[in-house]
């Protein structure tokens, strides 16, 4: 099983830095919940994102002059929360991200990054929590999904990818 979860969370609409935080305390603290009625899995930190943190970037695919980029977009600032689903489990980053309207490429005048609201690209690989048997694979891939739905429920776009369905 080559399992991973892949999400990303934004807002719909603009936010400031105060109501960001805000969500994501909200975002954690129904996580939390979530954690304690399955008595499974931890929420192991919560706070503001280092901008340096690689995990927390955001990449796009550009034609920059006809010719094929890779662009890696460090954020502004952020808040986060990491969710341990279980063992063997990869961890689960959720947060939302500020990331700057223009990025500097080599000597071309900036460039538009597109990244208009707060907003998170994560992913989280599930697959070698089977070594413990397949009922905690199956709870640590469930958890990862249904704290990615909160997000959903709170007024945010999701978009999931779970290579397990």
């Amino acid at each position: 099983m080559g399992l991973t979860i892949h999400y990303t969370i934004t807002a719909r609409r603009a936010l400031t830095d105060f109501k960001a935080r805000r969500l994501v305390s909200t975002a954690a603290n129904a996580v939390h919940v979530l954690i304690q009625k399955r008595g499974h899995g931890a929420i192991v930190e919560r706070g503001q994102v280092d901008p340096d943190a690689y995990s927390f970037w955001a990449t796009q695919n550009r034609k920059i002059d006809g010719k094929p980029c890779f662009l890696e977009i460090p954020p502004l600032r952020g808040y986060a929360f990491e969710l341990d689903p279980g063992g063997e489990c990869e961890s689960a980053h959720f947060g939302l991200c500020k990331y700057p309207a223009t990025l500097t490429y080599g000597n071309h005048s900036p460039i538009r990054t597109r990244l208009h609201r707060w907003r998170l690209h994560g992913c989280c690989k599930t697959q070698y929590s089977d070594t413990i048997g397949w009922d905690h694979f199956h709870t640590c891939h469930e958890l990862v999904i249904t704290a990615a739905l909160v997000w959903k429920r709170l007024g945010c776009d999701l978009r999931l990818i779970d290579e397990g369905r």
